[in-house]
Formats: C-alpha cells, sequence, structure tokens
C-alpha cells in the first residue's frame, strides 16, 4: 500500500507450530517489469517471539540510509522518530513476502493485557491501561493496533511505546491517535506466488477475526529487561 507518500506491505502472520518461535519478516517491492526495487524487514511493527498458534500483526515500512545525499543535513540532536522513506525512480506495483522462524525460548511474557479501553470517534482516540499482572516488571511496553476493513482483512497496522515501564501489578494509561485511513491506497493483495515461509512457497490466507463486528485489535508487546532466571 501507499499512505502519506511512503510504500508499506501489513499484514498478519500465525504460528502454526506447537512451538514458540522468533521470527523475521522480510518483503520486497518489484516493479512492473519485474525488477527488484527495494528489500527491508519488519522492525517495530510487529511481535518478533510467537507463542503457538498465536496471530500477530505487522507492518514493512520501506526505508533508506539517511544523509547520503550531498545536500542532505544530520540533525543536531537524536530523534527517535526518524524516518526516511525509500524513494523509487519506478513505482512498485507488487511485493514478496518471506517468513522465516527458528525455535524460541525467551521473550514470551503474556502476563499482561488491556482495560479500561475506550474509542473517542469524535476526535479519533483510543486509550485505556496497559496492566502488568505477572511477577515481572516489564522495561519497554509497546502496544499495537490492527484495523480490519469490514470484510475482516486488516487494512493498517501501527504501534505505541509507552513511556514507562510497567512494575509487577503495576499499570500505566495510553492514548492512541486513529491513522487517516482513508489516505491509504492499496496497490496489491497479496496472491499465489506472493508469500514464502523458511524458503518455501505458501498459499495466502486470511484470518477470521473472533468477533466479526471489530474493527481494531490491539496487542501487547512487553521486552523484559532483567527476566527472573528459575
Amino acid at each position: 500500500m501507499q499512505y502519506n507518500g511512503q510504500y508499506l506491505v501489513v499484514g498478519e502472520l500465525m504460528n502454526t507450530s506447537y512451538l514458540p518461535a522468533h521470527t523475521t519478516i522480510e518483503a520486497e517491492l518489484y516493479d512492473q517489469y519485474g525488477r527488484k526495487l527495494v528489500n527491508y524487514n519488519v522492525k517495530f511493527g510487529t511481535i518478533h517471539n510467537v507463542l503457538p498458534h498465536e496471530k500477530i500483526p505487522f507492518k514493512i515500512a520501506f526505508e533508506e540510509t539517511a544523509w547520503l545525499k550531498d545536500d542532505d543535513k544530520q540533525p543536531l540532536k537524536f530523534d527517535p522518530h526518524e524516518f526516511s522513506a525509500a524513494t523509487f525512480s519506478y513505482a512498485p506495483v507488487s511485493f514478496r513476502l518471506f517468513a522465516r522462524a527458528v525455535v524460541a525460548n525467551k521473550d514470551l511474557y503474556r502476563d499482561n493485557g488491556v482495560q479500561n479501553v475506550s474509542i473517542d470517534t469524535a476526535n479519533k482516540w483510543i486509550s485505556g491501561d496497559l496492566i502488568n499482572y505477572g511477577v515481572e516488571e516489564i522495561s519497554v511496553p509497546q502496544l499495537l493496533f490492527t484495523f480490519y476493513d469490514n470484510n475482516g482483512a486488516v487494512k493498517w497496522v501501527d504501534h505505541l511505546f509507552l513511556r514507562d515501564g510497567i512494575r509487577p501489578q503495576g499499570q500505566e494509561s495510553f492514548a492512541f491517535s486513529f491513522p487517516m485511513l482513508n489516505r491509504i491506497h492499496v496497490i496489491r493483495e497479496g496472491q499465489d506466488g506472493d508469500f514464502y515461509v523458511n524458503g518455501l512457497l505458501q498459499r495466502p490466507h486470511k484470518f477470521m477475526l473472533n468477533d466479526p463486528r471489530a474493527l481494531v485489535r490491539i496487542s501487547i508487546n512487553s521486552f523484559i529487561g532483567s527476566p527472573t532466571i528459575y
């Protein structure tokens, strides 16, 4: 898809194994002549360690190396939101998606949840609380928001890092503004021949929502800086 001049690939991935997996998701873009333009991995827009039969969203935003051009100016201070969108001489018209997985044995903390969620449709905000009901301190709490269309297909994926860590039995409030979904231009939906899992071609699959009325799903990605070792 194209959004605000950027090219992106969004979707969902499911771990169909009975073992937890550490995943890497990569996409390649091609022009109308079948020439490869760019490839890039998902960064913050997913949960990399996936439980058995867990479904996760992902968003790949294609980025290029910053400050290579002669007229580029480096910022005077660090900006965590710095992003240099990839530019193309030929417009991308198709893609291929590659998912790779190895067995994971860490970063599988799931003793958290969201509560008191409310949606302000007038001001386009989602707010609520992220609660840590486990025994580990969440060092870096992150939320992923997956937006769906009326047919249950993924329309947009976005992420939000909370400012502070969350101690056991603690909670932290969050607020997230809706993206401008009317600015999304879908270029191509995934078809046969576009998906590869561990190097093997796989047919695309559309997941069904647990609640067909739901148009947004909140997923939690919690990083534990100093996990307890038993």
